[in-house]
């Protein structure tokens, strides 16, 4: 790493001694000023000595051209997108009334509820979000974004690939998010609750064979999704207010396939059950 870039989001939980960040630095790289990348960051502070460091780092896509060629046009990485926006949205910096804050287990069972709605989206779950409620992955935004001039809305009706333009709920109310075959290793942690945030880490497996074709909620047959197993490692943040998912932020990377994280035991890396590692108790 030679430099800092523009962009930091901290999520702070004193009372469990961890503090995250999705943050935006410099590398080594072909260019000059070096190459940008994603840092996710989490560290585990006992007595004023850091005892844990977790990353995920998300790097730029390669470049690659047939030889001879002319050299391949840069593509726009996580880091270039987040650099351009300098800042976090301002709702993540926003404190809660002190009479609306969540309790820290009330604050991850709802940032869960993402992910289970995600895991073999069949469009009948339960979707915890405010009608405003924004997603950005990779810096870009993935949610109500606008259409091109005389570009036709889609009908999850009548769609078979759910739209960037559709928000959180109509997306996954559509069922055409069902090539998420399973989200494991969901370790929520860290917590906020002034500001009602939730950091957590993640796997997404993407469509085995026959998970690929699947009915949707109005009893259409659909095929979509990858055409051989892959995944990533997701860092998530979530904006929590009143019960309510009012804005997710992620990076990702594409490991290979299966992999554990590392912080966790071999049976816990393949469950899709949530876990609050903080070791802090609810209340």
């Amino acid at each position: 790493m030679t430099a800092k870039g523009k962009y930091r989001l901290f999520v702070t939980d004193p009372e469990a001694g961890q503090v995250t960040c999705m943050a935006t630095v410099r590398e080594e790289g072909n260019t000059k000023d070096g190459t940008g990348a994603v840092i996710n960051l989490r560290l585990k502070v006992v007595n004023r000595k850091i005892t844990e460091i977790e990353t995920l780092v998300a790097r730029p896509p390669m470049q690659t051209s047939p030889p001879g060629a002319p050299a391949a046009p840069p593509r726009r990485s996580a880091a270039d997108n987040l650099e351009k926006l300098g800042t976090p949205h301002p709702l993540y910096l926003e404190t809660i009334p002190p009479a609306e804050r969540m309790s820290r287990a009330d604050l991850i069972r709802v940032a869960n509820m993402y992910f289970s709605g995600l895991e073999k989206n069949d469009g009948k779950g339960v979707y915890p979000f405010t009608d405003d409620c924004e997603r950005v992955e990779g810096g870009v935004q993935t949610t109500n974004v606008p259409l091109r001039e005389g570009q036709p809305r889609p009908d999850p009706k009548t769609a078979e690939v759910y739209s960037s333009a559709w928000g959180c709920k109509e997306q996954l109310q559509s069922g055409l998010i069902h090539f998420v075959w399973r989200v494991r290793d969901r370790r929520f942690v860290a917590v906020d609750q002034e500001r009602g945030l939730v950091f957590s880490f993640a796997f997404f497996d993407h469509a085995l064979g026959k998970d690929r074709t699947y009915q949707t909620p109005d009893g259409r047959t659909v095929t979509h999704g990858p055409i051989q197993p892959n995944g990533w490692e997701i860092a998530e943040l979530f904006k929590i207010e009143k019960g309510l998912i009012r804005r997710i932020e992620a990076n990702m990377v594409s490991p290979p396939y299966g992999m554990n994280s590392g912080w966790s035991t071999w049976e816990e890396g393949l469950s899709s059950v949530a876990r609050d590692v903080t070791g802090v108790k609810s209340r």
